[in-house]
């Protein structure tokens, strides 16, 4: 099937399927702003910490959530990196 089929909307006849990395960036980014938006719940604390942790172990000044398309050096995989790259490619 091609893509266009596949990806577009039933109601243009298509089979209305959704890409996978974009609700999963989707997703991910609701959840950040949940917690963000309750820093007094033990989940809104523990996602400042980690935060501010991966800031400090890239040893970049800009904050690497709001700065998406500067270099920053290779780490390893955590689920903040990977919100970053989906915010690059949105």
């Amino acid at each position: 099937m091609a893509s266009a089929i596949r990806y577009a909307p039933s109601q243009v006849g298509g089979a209305g399927f959704k890409k996978i990395f974009v609700q999963q960036g989707i997703l991910i980014v609701q959840q950040i702003y949940k917690y963000m938006n309750s820093p007094e719940t033990t989940i809104g604390k523990l996602l400042r910490i980690t935060i501010l942790w991966t800031q400090a172990f890239l040893g970049t000044l800009a904050p690497f959530l709001t700065n998406v398309h500067q270099s920053i050096p290779p780490a390893g995989p955590v689920r903040l990196l990977d919100l970053r790259t989906f915010l690059q490619e949105v």
